[in-house]
């Protein structure tokens, strides 16, 4: 049996929990059209949990600790430098300092 193309697999799942909802609702002694409401938003949040549980992430690029390693080991000119690096050789100072603010007040 193919699957269909139109609809995700949460789709399915949601459409199945709406009936449930629906049907407890109705046991509960909700009104029909409070129960309709009810479900259909059970239904929908639980095909956006399903789609999202089922979801491909994308790959990550791997990072092994080898190639950590060989960029720690060469030399400074040849790999890429950090943020902190960029700045170190930019400004000469090895932390960040804030701007002094002036006071609009007068002297402090």
């Amino acid at each position: 049996m193919a699957k269909s193309s139109r609809f995700s697999g949460g789709f399915a799942v949601g459409l199945k929990w709406s009936l449930f909802f629906l049907l407890c609702f109705f046991i509960l002694g909700y009104s029909a059209v409070f129960s309709v409401l009810l479900a259909s938003m059970g239904g929908f949040a639980t095909s956006l949990i399903t789609d999202w549980w089922n979801a491909k992430a994308d790959p990550q690029p791997a990072t092994t600790s080898d190639a950590v390693g060989n960029q720690a080991n060469q030399p400074k000119a040849e790999r890429v430098l950090t943020r902190a690096e960029k700045w170190q050789r930019a400004t000469g100072t090895h932390r960040r300092r804030l701007p002094r603010l002036k006071w609009p007040f007068g002297k402090r």
